[in-house]
C-alpha cells in the first residue's frame, strides 16, 4: 500500500536518490467496475509519487509531458514540427507542456477535463467550465517547479470525432 511507497521514499530520500518519473500525470480517471456499471474514479499515477518525494526534501527528474525534454524528442523525428499542434484533455500536463514548447495547443473539453467539470451544469458555456477547472483543480494538479507558467490553450473544443 501506500505506506510501503512512502516508506521507500523515505529510504531513497536519506540515501540522496533521485526519483525518474517515467509519466508525470498526478492522476488519471480510470474505470472502475461497481455493481455492473463501470464508474470513473481517479487514480493516483506516478507524478504525484515525485511530487510527494519532492515536497520532503528528495530530487525528481520527470520525463514526459509537460516536459520540454519530450517535445525535444519528438522534434528528431516529427518533419513539419512548426505545423504541430498539441491536443489534450488536461491543462497541467497537455496544455503546459505545448506551451513550454512553443507550439499551439487546443485544450479538448472530454475525456479527464470533462470528469473534473461534471458537477456544473450541463448548459454551463465552455469558458466557465475551464475557468472552474483552471481556478479549482488545476492548482493542485500542476507540479510545484511548473506552477509559473501559462496552461492557457490557444483553442478550447468540446471533442475530437
Amino acid at each position: 500500500g501506500f505506506e510501503n511507497i512512502a516508506s521507500t521514499l523515505d529510504i531513497c530520500i536519506k540515501n540522496n536518490k533521485t526519483l525518474v518519473v517515467a509519466n508525470p500525470d498526478i492522476f488519471a480517471m480510470e474505470g472502475i467496475l461497481v455493481n455492473g456499471l463501470i464508474e470513473k474514479h481517479p487514480v493516483i499515477c506516478p507524478g504525484a509519487i515525485g511530487e510527494l518525494y519532492e515536497r520532503h526534501g528528495g530530487k525528481v527528474l520527470y520525463f514526459g509531458k509537460p516536459y520540454k525534454a519530450i517535445y525535444d524528442y519528438a522534434k528528431t523525428f516529427l518533419d513539419g514540427y512548426n505545423k504541430t499542434i498539441m491536443i489534450g484533455d488536461t491543462p497541467w500536463t497537455d496544455i503546459l507542456g505545448g506551451n513550454l514548447s512553443n507550439i499551439d495547443t487546443a485544450l479538448c473539453l472530454s475525456g479527464v477535463f470533462s470528469e473534473l467539470s461534471r458537477r456544473l451544469p450541463e448548459d454551463t458555456c465552455i469558458l466557465d467550465k475551464y475557468k472552474y477547472v483552471i481556478s479549482t483543480i488545476a492548482p493542485k494538479m500542476t507540479h510545484i517547479k511548473m506552477k509559473e507558467f501559462s496552461i492557457d490553450p490557444t483553442y478550447i473544443v468540446k471533442s475530437f470525432a
